[in-house]
């Protein structure tokens, strides 16, 4: 994996992925709550982060490479991601 690469997808899937946890917590921590993993991670963020990060290793998985079945290639990506 190349560094341009490596550098697109922390901040591209792994930053993006992690928005939700960082918004509970700026949440708890303006209305004065405890902060704790229990507390972030409560209302499904981490649903949100793994299927984030999964759905862009599906993607960069299957990445069409060469012109031949592009479509098919796509439409299996995202059947397999949606199952």
């Amino acid at each position: 994996m190349t560094p341009q690469k490596l550098t697109r997808w922390f901040f591209f899937t792994v930053m993006a992925a992690l928005i939700p946890v960082i918004l509970g917590c700026l949440n708890l921590w303006t209305y004065d709550k405890p902060l704790s993993l229990n507390s972030v991670s409560s209302k499904g963020e981490l649903l949100l982060i793994s299927a984030g990060i999964g759905g862009a290793a599906i993607g960069e998985s299957v990445a069409p490479r060469t012109s031949k079945k592009k479509t098919m290639k796509s439409i299996c990506a995202g059947l397999c991601f949606a199952s």
